[in-house]
């Protein structure tokens, strides 16, 4: 018995001594591995948050990979910030101001995630806070041309007051972050919020602090850029009369950014037409019983893309915008129409002389530019409507669209990279002519990429999924004018987007990730547009112009499980690395007819879940 009992102290002994010496190398482990997890504390939006002298609060969303804490400044008791601290993954912060009865006053509070600290500062405005009258957009717009530079970052206390004339809903824009407003005088102008959307609905008031922001000519429109807690809600539902005008008032005068009413309208071809046809956006022309006419531009994303032209005349609402040198309205909604009659025998008899043929004819075949770039003038002789669109992103056409005869100005940009070759397609009904461009090289063409280009495309196990956009342009690219496009399952229309925010130097990568992606541990920006398979294509987009930058696939087409090269099966998107390879310039600018015809001559081909040349990228 007493054995017995000896053996069983020993046999608990033993027990605890297993039980400390595991969980000491438990611990220990896992403070190797959590020291190896790299800290991450995003916001957003901007670090700086301003109230009036009223209490109020707002909120703001942070990002942390691992337990955060919050710290006040001392003396801000003025300050409510909740909660104080949390855990991993995406928290919503509110933070709340007491009215303020003295002097303008500032505060802050720090963040802390891990080793990361940032810090937000709070500035409420007091009771003998200077009052900001507001400016009018005329005024805006003469004070940007004295500035006489392309991007004017307001330092000084401004703002303006307006309505918003554009329709959120109605989606007829190029960005969810894009609108238009108006002030009382009548004057209106384009804007875009730097947050990946805004919720200003049609009618809302808004009172827009421009101290921070930015105007700048964004496309040929000139364009407000601000946070949207720099807007505050006046009133909603506020009623715009529109400015009525003719066709011929808005070709020969300027009201860029007005809501306009144009009487006695018709759409030139209507018959078995729809708003939108393909690509980005789709121009048709509209035309008045005088023979003047203008474009009705419709994008891929408004929600009346898919209905059928209005068959009769009347009256068309819609906003009126400057882009690239050429008049264009853009339609808000169907309410925009409601004064268009259906009926094809309201339609305007226009004078025409009697022809035998239709014919357009211009006055050269091809044109050669010299890499610096330059104009070309093309002379139109023609007795019909036409169109005119051109395949590649680094050549301009103005104007796009004209009647009988006329004149277009064709404008090359510097070519810094291997002589290209482009096509401007002259349409007018049947008839299609051709005019061949082409520029010479320049001569370190070895040198630098014609635009951003995805560098890099993982499609690993599980989550693993990355993309990469590279700059080898040789100058920093503002990243607002592009937008990743993802389109799953052979979709013609994108089922999601990511816009890009900040600058990218020259030599730089920025990187894309699934949010649950796990194999690269460098600094990656979580969108839902990586959620990819290997039988999606993705687009790089140009917003500015409308046009693709780069195509991963080709857009519309289902492959079935992956893009497959036609001569090395083993060569596919699924469950692979690939890397551009060093030699390339420029990415896929017009979408292949079929597959993904550079996948064997551009990419280099890795095992699946290699992350050694993600956030690195080089040309040779």
């Amino acid at each position: 018995m007493i054995k017995s009992k000896k053996q069983f102290w020993e046999s608990i002994a033993s027990i605890i001594f297993i039980t400390t010496i595991s969980f000491f190398l438990f611990t220990n482990c896992m403070t190797e591995i959590g020291e190896t997890i790299k800290p991450l504390l995003t916001f957003s939006d901007d670090v700086g948050i301003a109230f009036d002298k009223n209490a109020g609060s707002m909120s703001i969303e942070i990002t942390c990979n691992q337990e955060w804490s919050i710290t006040k400044e001392a003396g801000t008791d003025w300050i409510v910030v909740s909660p104080t601290k949390g855990k991993e993954g995406i928290t919503k912060l509110t933070i709340e101001v007491k009215s303020n009865d003295g002097e303008t006053r500032k505060g802050s509070f720090t963040i802390t995630c891990s080793t990361l600290q940032r810090t937000i500062t709070i500035v409420q405005e007091g009771q003998n806070a200077s009052i900001v009258e507001p400016t009018t957009i005329k005024e805006i717009r003469s004070m940007y041309a004295d500035m006489e530079q392309a991007e004017w970052v307001i330092a000084e206390p401004l703002k303006i007051k307006g309505v918003v004339i554009s329709d959120r809903v109605g989606g007829n824009r190029p960005s969810q972050r894009d609108g238009f407003i108006q002030d009382k005088l009548g004057d209106g102008i384009a804007f875009r919020v730097t947050q990946s959307s805004h919720s200003f609905d049609m009618g809302d008031e808004l009172d827009i602090n421009l101290d921070g922001a930015k105007i700048l000519n964004y496309g040929g429109v000139l364009m407000i850029v601000f946070s949207n807690k720099a807007a505050k809600m006046l009133a909603q539902n506020v009623a715009v009369a529109p400015k009525v005008l003719t066709i011929e008032d808005i070709l020969n005068g300027w009201y860029d950014g007005t809501l306009v009413k144009i009487k006695d309208v018709q759409f030139k071809t209507y018959e078995e037409l729809n708003y939108y046809e393909k690509g980005i956006a789709t121009n048709r022309i509209l035309e008045d019983c005088n023979g003047d006419n203008i474009i009705v531009r419709t994008t891929k994303y408004a929600t009346f893309k898919d209905k059928p032209l209005p068959a009769g005349k009347g009256n068309l609402f819609g906003i009126v915008s400057l882009n690239n040198g050429v008049w264009q309205i853009a339609i808000r909604n169907l309410d925009d129409l409601k004064e268009m009659s259906n009926d094809e025998s309201t339609r305007c008899k226009l004078d025409v002389p009697p022809v035998t043929e239709n014919f357009i004819v211009a006055d050269k075949n091809d044109v050669t530019f010299e890499k610096e770039g330059g104009e070309e003038i093309i002379k139109i002789t023609a007795n019909v409507d036409w169109l005119a669109t051109t395949d590649e992103f680094w050549l301009k056409i103005a104007p796009d669209s004209g009647t009988n005869d006329g004149i277009l100005t064709i404008i090359a940009s510097k070519n810094e990279g291997a002589e290209r070759k482009a096509t401007i397609t002259i349409t007018g009904g049947v008839i299609n002519k051709t005019v061949l461009i082409v520029q010479k090289a320049a001569e370190s063409s070895s040198d630098v990429a014609t635009d951003l280009f995805f560098s890099e495309y993982v499609e690993g196990s599980s989550y693993n999924k990355y993309l990469e956009v590279y700059n080898g342009t040789g100058a920093a690219v503002g990243l607002s004018d592009y937008r990743i496009e993802l389109y799953s399952n052979g979709n013609n229309e994108a089922s999601k987007t990511q816009e890009l925010t900040g600058v990218l130097q020259n030599g730089e990568v920025i990187v894309f990730k699934h949010s649950k992606a796990i194999i690269y541990e460098d600094e990656a920006t979580v969108s839902t547009v990586i959620n990819f398979n290997g039988n999606d294509a993705i687009a790089l987009v140009k917003i500015s112009t409308d046009t693709y930058v780069d195509i991963i696939g080709c857009i519309g087409h289902d492959p079935g499980k992956a893009w497959i090269d036609s001569i090395d099966k083993d060569l596919s998107t699924l469950d692979k690395t690939l890397v551009r390879k060093p030699s390339i310039r420029c990415g896929v600018t017009v979408n292949p007819v079929e597959c993904f015809p550079t996948l064997s001559t551009e990419w280099i081909s890795y095992p699946e879940d290699t992350s050694d040349y993600l956030g690195w990228h080089t040309m040779k």
